[in-house]
């Protein structure tokens, strides 16, 4: 169990000036060679059934031994540009936080409490509406939305969990417990209720069909369905737990008025609420520390993970004190609690996302990123939907004409991406998405050049999984930006 952390309104003090590694500033510092003269070679035998002709690299069996920035080397002195490695909020290699590192490494002790966990605890909370003021530190994000259900469950009596259809929040029994694909087969500790995705552009409310402004609206009345159901047979309301974006869904921004109408209805139920930051937390948006602000709410309860400690393993439970007293009898005390080295790289993390400009990086390079790829969604009949936030950013692929997912062509796209020496992923329920979700620190130069073999690679792809849309003579994508978060061509709106 952590000390009592400090009071919210403490003033940030101790900072130090850091930049941020860029290659080109410090040609001094180069990608370390790698460990294995050799990188593991593509698989001949890796062909799509419905797509003889797609054989191609298999990025899964791909080796890579070391990076740098937005860049990971392979084994055999390949570079790539690096568009998946979130956790890595920073980059790889970042200098400060290696320096960090090697210091800390010099004078640590574990088991004991230490400074770097007690200032860590202060810089969250200080980053935090109030009440949220005690800090709870864990290993990973598994283990803080694990956590963050048992809090919740401890402080209202109710395991009765709101949560969206086949959600992902972790990998612990719990967790994977309170998703519907795969709770048959690890059981039911809790009671599981789950609602749509309030997806405007696949769901069952899509924007075209009914109002902008309504949309979030409608989608809240799953929830608070659920919530009347489960009062009407004398149960109590636990918890609701959602991600601002969700991101194996397809990096799925939640519609306006959504979380405002949810979370009012949860709370006039006494169920606590909690956001899963794991994702768009820490920056990723560009426009806030935090997804939930976005939507002016706030929840009872915050998870962060991953990025935290730039891909070093550390996350951690944010919550008011009122929360947490409910839980302090039974959290168990382990040795690697907010150990001194995640907590100083974390403090690293922090120090250089309030004192660098890495959100001004974020918003610069993802907006244009989001222009560029939203023209894709014009110009090819495959490409359905362009969104995205700050540096997550996602491509629906589709069957022209159609909104069905295009499985296929995703896979291509992403194999061909990989060919021309871009990692993109693999997101959505059909696996039919390619995301980006690359470290805060992508430049505007290696932008360009995603965004450059991201148009070479569509244009192949269109030759088997769609026609070219002609552009008009009155339209002009370039000199036009997307209105939100969201591209959709008014005359290709789909049913």
């Amino acid at each position: 169990m952590l000390p009592e952390p400090m009071d919210s309104t403490t003033p940030i003090s101790g900072h130090c000036s850091v930049n941020v590694v860029n290659v080109e500033e410090d040609p001094s510092f180069v990608i370390p060679p790698s460990p294995s003269p050799t990188t593991i070679k593509a698989s001949t035998s890796h062909e799509s059934p419905r797509s003889p002709g797609l054989r191609s690299v298999d990025i899964r069996k791909a080796s890579f031994g070391s990076g740098k920035g937005c860049v990971i080397q392979s084994t055999s002195g390949v570079q790539y540009i690096d568009c998946v490695s979130k956790d890595v909020l920073l980059g790889h290699a970042n200098l400060k936080i290696m320096e960090t590192t090697n210091q800390q490494t010099l004078s640590s002790n574990v088991g004991l409490l230490h400074t770097n966990t007690a200032e860590l605890t202060r810089r969250l909370v200080s980053l935090l509406p109030a009440p949220l003021t005690a800090c709870f530190f864990v290993n990973s994000y598994s283990e803080a939305n694990d956590l963050a259900l048992t809090m919740a469950a401890c402080y209202t009596g109710s395991e009765e969990v709101i949560c969206l259809e086949k959600a992902d929040h972790g990998k612990t029994s719990t967790c994977l417990k309170i998703s519907r694909d795969r709770s048959p087969h690890f059981g039911k500790c809790r009671v599981l209720n789950t609602v749509p995705i309030p997806d405007s552009y696949r769901g069952k409310i899509r924007e075209g069909e009914f109002p902008v402004d309504d949309i979030g609206w409608m989608y809240s009345g799953d929830v608070k369905e659920v919530c009347h159901n489960i009062v009407s047979e004398s149960r109590k309301v636990g918890a609701f737990i959602c991600e601002p974006i969700i991101h194996q869904a397809g990096h799925i921004s939640l519609p306006d008025r959504y979380l405002t109408e949810v979370y009012r209805c949860v709370q006039s139920h006494q169920g606590i609420l909690i956001s899963d930051e794991t994702y768009s937390g820490l920056g990723r948006t560009g426009d806030f520390t935090w997804g939930f602000q976005k939507y002016d709410v706030i929840p009872d309860i915050v998870t962060i993970g991953k990025g935290l400690a730039n891909g070093h393993p550390l996350a951690a439970v944010v919550t008011s004190k009122e929360i947490a007293k409910k839980i302090t009898s039974i959290v168990s005390y382990y040795n690697f609690l907010g150990d001194p080295i995640s907590c100083a790289i974390a403090l690293s993390v922090l120090e250089q996302l309030d004192e660098t400009k890495v959100l001004e990086n974020v918003r610069k390079v993802g907006k244009y990123l989001l222009l560029k790829l939203s023209q894709f969604s014009e110009r090819f009949d495959f490409v359905g939907q362009v969104r995205g936030q700050g540096l997550s950013l996602a491509l629906d692929l589709v069957h022209s004409d159609s909104r069905e997912p295009n499985t296929v062509a995703a896979q291509f796209v992403r194999q061909k991406m990989f060919e021309r020496q871009v990692v993109v992923e693999l997101s959505g329920f059909h696996r039919s998405i390619i995301g980006l979700s690359p470290p805060l620190v992508l430049t505007m130069q290696e932008a360009m050049s995603v965004a450059l073999k991201m148009s070479e690679v569509l244009q192949e792809a269109e030759k088997v999984f769609g026609r070219k849309r002609q552009k008009s003579d009155d339209e002009n994508t370039d000199d036009c930006f997307p209105k939100g978060h969201i591209s959709n061509h008014p005359k290709r709106m789909r049913r």
